[in-house]
């Protein structure tokens, strides 16, 4: 047993506390009080120190767990009781798997796993790759929330956190991109026999370009598809046939990254005569052009033949019969399908035959308002109308070469004539004096043809 020791207590004490002992033993202690050099009784107890581990420390926080730590006890024990109660003072759990999905050209959801804890709600944040950005308040009971009023092929970031008082969690994170928007307002225009221009309004998203497609409706033509560039919005469609509808789509694009498509239909203006049966047809069908056409005897398709149209000579919508162009030819040799004339002009439409002269560089014309021919049996007999022009009532009663007795004379055969048809009162009354007009000066100032 240790040596005592006596310990001097104030006399207003009611108690004291003994330091310095050692662990797990037991220990005797005496009392008694003294006035001068007299003494009391003694009283005296026992009591036996504990076991008590050190150095207790808390490590390793987590947002659900910690660590705690202790040195042993020197005394011997059987073994340490543990407790704990929890605190305000504990960091918050924090929402889990945030989530985006449903994406569209201007919004998409956020989901999360709620927090365990007791809390106020959520704060959630997102910011675009073009630097804006915004902080919503979110309550406590929710697990989900759609961003809208964003702009389309934008990458966002979103923060989420939870909140109670002053305090918050830890905070988690997800990424989406906004859909590409599609172009807008695709139409037709400048619509013609054979093409279109197609024009749209570009995007807001930044693309890559457009994929454009067209085709036929009647399925009767393989789809097209154009890649256009991102600065483009307008293509021009050609090579299309005549009086079809066409179905048009556009998508803009970026990466693998497609926007919704687009669609139109237009159609191509259709042919005013599809079997043209004079030149004049042929011109109504936006033909200005001389050359050959393909013409239909009685508009019929089954009857096509090949015909030469003049559409400079006077308002054009000529169809040229014979052309001569020496005067060592014949006038009764050459003449083009005499039978297909005669069908052509014993109609209910009633022909104008003007014909074109030339010796050397001089030249004249004759207009006769009314033109047909008999039938073979009686040997394609002409009939005529009443004359115009500048030559002269004229004939052919010689058989080699051409004269124009009233223009050259009988003798002279005339290097140069042209006789062509086309229906009475193609044109109108002003563009006739318009060109009555031209004709005069061009009498004035012949010009070899």
């Amino acid at each position: 047993m240790a040596p005592s020791s006596d310990i001097p207590v104030g006399r207003e004490s009611t108690s004291y506390r003994l330091v310095g002992l050692k662990p797990g033993v037991l220990h005797t202690v005496y009392i008694w009080a003294l006035k001068g050099d007299k003494v009391s009784k003694k009283s005296s107890t026992e009591a036996e120190t504990a076991g008590c581990p050190y150095n207790f420390l808390a490590r390793d926080e987590t947002e659900s767990s910690f660590r705690v730590s202790w040195v042993h006890t020197k005394a011997e024990v059987d073994g340490y009781m543990l407790s704990y109660s929890s605190s305000e003072g504990l960091n918050l759990d924090a929402p889990a798997n945030l989530l985006a999905r449903d994406e569209t050209e201007s919004s998409f959801s956020v989901s999360w796993d709620p927090v365990q804890a007791e809390i106020d709600g959520y704060i959630l944040t997102y910011s675009s790759s073009e630097g804006s950005s915004e902080e919503i308040r979110v309550g406590s009971d929710s697990s989900s929330y759609r961003l809208t009023g964003l702009r389309p092929g934008v990458l966002y970031t979103v923060y989420i956190w939870a909140i109670k008082g002053s305090k918050a969690s830890s905070k988690i994170s997800t990424k989406a991109e906004t859909d590409i928007d599609a172009p807008k307002d695709l139409k037709a225009t400048d619509v013609s026999l054979e093409s279109a221009l197609m024009t749209w309004v570009p995007p807001l998203a930044d693309i890559e370009g457009y994929i454009l497609t067209y085709r036929d409706e009647e399925g009767n033509m393989e789809t097209v598809e154009k890649q256009i560039g991102a600065s483009e919005s307008s293509f021009a469609l050609s090579s299309l046939e005549t009086g079809k509808k066409y179905i048009v789509t556009i998508i803009a694009y970026r990466g693998s990254k497609r926007s919704k498509v687009v669609e139109t239909f237009f159609k191509t203006v259709g042919l005013v005569n599809p079997f043209p049966v004079d030149c004049t047809q042929v011109m109504k069908n936006g033909n200005k052009k001389s050359g050959i056409y393909t013409l239909y005897l009685n508009n019929d398709r089954s009857k096509p033949f090949e015909g030469v149209s003049r559409m400079e000579t006077d308002g054009g919508g000529w169809l040229v019969l014979q052309r001569r162009n020496t005067g060592k030819l014949d006038f009764m040799k050459r003449w083009n399908s005499l039978d297909k004339i005669y069908e052509l002009t014993n109609t209910p439409t009633q022909y104008v035959l003007r014909v074109e002269l030339g010796l050397g560089a001089e030249r004249a014309y004759a207009v006769y308002d009314d033109f047909k021919i008999a039938t073979v049996k009686q040997k394609f007999r002409l009939t005529i109308g009443k004359y115009s022009g500048d030559s002269r009532w004229g004939d052919s009663r010689h058989s080699l070469g051409v004269n124009w007795e009233p223009w050259k004379g009988h003798l002279v055969s005339l290097d140069f004539t042209e006789m062509k048809i086309r229906p009475l009162g193609a044109m109108s009354s002003r563009k006739r004096r318009s060109l009555m007009a031209r004709e005069k000066s061009r009498a004035t100032n012949p010009q070899k043809k």
